[in-house]
């Protein structure tokens, strides 16, 4: 009962601190808007080639099919004529097309005489590599496409040709960006969040001498960590509701799977977070550099989580190691949840993941923390 009411009057403390300071209590009204209506559409991949540009050296039936077939890609901008592969670079090196496509001469004639199809030259800015994979992939279905019809209407069957495949995109049909980073926005959220109102108010209580007083109080340090994660998680889950409705609000975009599952993966991961704050705190003893390392911890994990890329994709070595990252595990558990309707026996793995990685934490940061009389 005692340890409760020092647990209450900190936890009051802590909040009476933050809604005194009006700027971090208005930050954490607007980083949701800005996170839920505008990041989404500042981090998104571009599959579309806007402009193309073509060699036709073989002015046949079916190059002109290939053509006609450019001109109904998705795109913002329509083809290009070139007369020459060397004015076509010239565009390509000015910016101003992102692809060229160069048909060589007796096209249509090596096709129908051999039965073969002859190759294509494709070239594609790829600074962007992600734009260059996806348009260049559209660009070859609109032509397999356009081979394969005009071929068989000359009687002449193309095997290369994709034509015959149907493509089916579970979970995310449109293979639309959005949809793919929309739930992690949830995980900035929690970065912002652990950082700032965790950090912030460790340096009051380091710098207006409530540390002293703590330890000089019956206060034990138990109850002072679990006041300030308390505090974090009660905040934490005002703003993934907040953040949730703006989804919804905006993008149309719920979880398609148990709701409970997210506010308790979140909260697991808040908790977590915050205790690790702590704990940096707890060694450093200084309240700027509690901030400067927590912000570096929160890059670092942020950027291993497969929050931007795959994880699949890292080195090997760094693969096993984002297993200790918290961040990796509620990633997977928020779009497994968004997109695919996963439950808890789907993702119990990376739930006992976080599950243990928070425990480790919270404890960590009661060991470390020292008490020191005044």
């Amino acid at each position: 009962m005692v340890a409760w009411k020092q647990i209450t009057s900190l936890f009051s403390k802590d909040v009476i601190q933050l809604v005194r300071n009006r700027k971090i209590l208005f930050l954490l009204l607007l980083y949701p808007v800005f996170s839920a209506l505008v990041v989404p559409h500042i981090i998104n991949y571009n599959g579309d080639i806007d402009n193309v540009a073509y060699v036709d050296n073989d002015n046949s039936d079916l190059s002109r099919s290939i053509i006609e077939a450019l001109y109904y890609m998705e795109g913002d901008g329509d083809p290009l004529q070139c007369v020459t592969y060397e004015q076509a670079i010239f565009l390509l090196e000015e910016s101003k097309v992102d692809c060229i496509l160069e048909i060589p001469e007796g096209y249509e004639k090596t096709l129908i005489t051999t039965g073969k199809l002859p190759e294509l030259s494709l070239s594609i800015n790829a600074v962007e590599p992600v734009k260059a994979l996806l348009g260049g992939r559209k660009v070859l279905n609109a032509v397999g496409n356009a081979i394969s019809e005009k071929s068989g209407q000359t009687g002449v069957v193309v095997s290369a040709s994709r034509s015959y495949i149907t493509e089916s995109h579970y979970y995310n049909p449109s293979l639309d960006y959005l949809l793919y980073m929309l739930p992690v926005v949830l995980i900035s959220i929690a970065l912002y969040l652990c950082t700032n109102v965790t950090g912030i108010s460790l340096s009051n209580d380091m710098d207006g001498g409530i540390v002293e007083i703590i330890n000089s109080s019956p206060v034990s340090r138990t109850v002072y960590v679990f006041s300030k994660i308390l505090t974090c998680c009660l905040l934490g889950l005002f703003e993934l509701f907040y953040t949730m409705f703006l989804l919804q609000f905006a993008h149309n975009m719920a979880p398609s799977g148990p709701v409970l599952l997210v506010v308790s993966a979140f909260s697991l991961f808040v908790m977590g977070l915050s205790a690790t704050i702590i704990l940096i705190g707890n060694v450093t003893q200084n309240a700027s550099m509690t901030l400067l390392l927590s912000y570096m911890y929160t890059t670092i994990i942020q950027l291993m989580s497969g929050f931007f890329t795959p994880v699949e994709n890292m080195h090997i070595s760094l693969q096993y190691l984002s297993y200790l990252n918290p961040c990796r595990h509620l990633v997977e558990i928020l779009r497994n949840v968004y997109l695919k309707s996963s439950t808890l026996s789907d993702l119990h793995l990376p739930f006992l993941w976080l599950t243990s990685l928070t425990g480790v934490t919270f404890l960590g940061a009661i060991v470390t923390y020292r008490k020191r009389s005044a």
